[in-house]
């Protein structure tokens, strides 16, 4: 990578300014029905868990939520009655209660959808999911998982992100406030090992986690934790990020190259393709690239369709970029 390329890069970002939307959010039905599971109900507790941890097991920092709740959808007509996290498709969500699932299918809206009666008796929804892993009358433990972040239902064709609704005798209520905490990494492990020691499709997750998490992964072997052995494997086999500048893909990481990251954040911004963009619009073109910029880029990495979409700053995604955006 050098210097000549960078300039070219950062000058090539600035002048492509198109912008295009795409709408997120969605609308959950209600009225479930929970009298065949009372009794599980009952002992989850009549007390709510005022604080709840970010249901995405790895890679969203609270600071990395943006509130989206009220906010208007389709032209005015509704508004937005979840909290939209943006994360990579195939991003594990867990439970962040004890809970009982009550249901689970795909809506036309929600497309795939859960929901969950927790303690108080307070009912969480996740819309969007790629791939759902509970079923009706499952009993879950905090931190068991529920699936995977997708884009279905009405977020087909926008960026990957998990719809997460919190509902008390069928009202909405911010989710914004409760999130408020992140699991622990020990926390963390311990229920990625649970997770691999039930799922029967274990080679995906164990891809998906060492490719997208090797950062937090290799922190938690560093402070001693044991990582599931199918992970450590692939530990081995993938050099982390952090440890080299040119990783195995050849990919090389630019985002401590300010003017560039100035030049993609303005970009990220005037193409405004969702919630993450408007984040990083309110915090501005710092050259910094942190979990703002991330989120951004991987909501506009999902509708250019880059695979992974995994807002990773290097040279395959600047040429991917520019050769897509040379053509609009």
């Amino acid at each position: 990578m050098t210097q000549m390329f960078l300039r070219i890069a950062a000058a090539a970002f600035c002048i492509l300014a198109v912008g295009i939307s795409v709408p997120l959010g969605a609308r959950a039905d209600d009225g479930y029905s929970d009298s065949a599971y009372q009794s599980a109900i009952e002992k989850l507790g009549g007390k709510k868990v005022k604080r709840l941890p970010v249901p995405i097991l790895f890679g969203v920092p609270r600071s990395a939520i943006i509130p989206n709740f009220g906010a208007p959808r389709g032209g005015g007509a509704r508004t937005h009655e979840g909290e939209d996290i943006m994360a990579p498709q195939g991003a594990p969500i867990v439970s962040p209660t004890k809970a009982i699932v009550v249901d689970a299918g795909t809506g036309p809206s929600a497309g795939n959808y859960v929901t969950t009666m927790g303690p108080g008796g307070e009912r969480f929804v996740y819309m969007h999911l790629d791939t759902i892993l509970v079923e009706k009358g499952d009993e879950l433990r905090v931190g068991d998982f529920i699936g995977y972040v997708g884009n279905t239902g009405n977020a087909s064709g926008g960026p990957a992100h998990l719809h997460f609704e919190i509902r008390q005798d069928g009202v909405a209520a911010d989710p914004f406030p409760r999130i408020a905490r992140e699991f622990s990494l020990k926390s963390k492990v311990e229920y990625l090992k649970r997770a691999l020691a039930y799922l029967k499709e274990k080679k995906p997750l164990v891809q998906f986690v060492t490719v997208h998490y090797q950062q937090e992964l290799a922190q938690a072997q560093s402070t001693g934790l044991t990582l599931p052995k199918q992970i450590a494997k692939a530990m081995k086999d993938a050099p982390l990020l952090a440890q080299t500048s040119v990783p195995s893909s050849g990919e090389s990481v630019l985002g401590s190259h300010k003017p560039l990251v100035s030049s993609l954040q303005k970009l990220l911004i005037l193409k405004n393709t969702g919630p993450a963009a408007k984040a990083l619009a309110a915090a501005g073109p710092t050259g910094n690239f942190g979990p703002i910029t991330q989120n951004a880029l991987i909501e506009y990495q999902t509708v250019l369709g880059m695979q992974p979409a995994d807002g990773r700053l290097g040279t395959t995604t600047v040429a991917f970029i520019l050769a897509k955006e040379g053509k609009r």
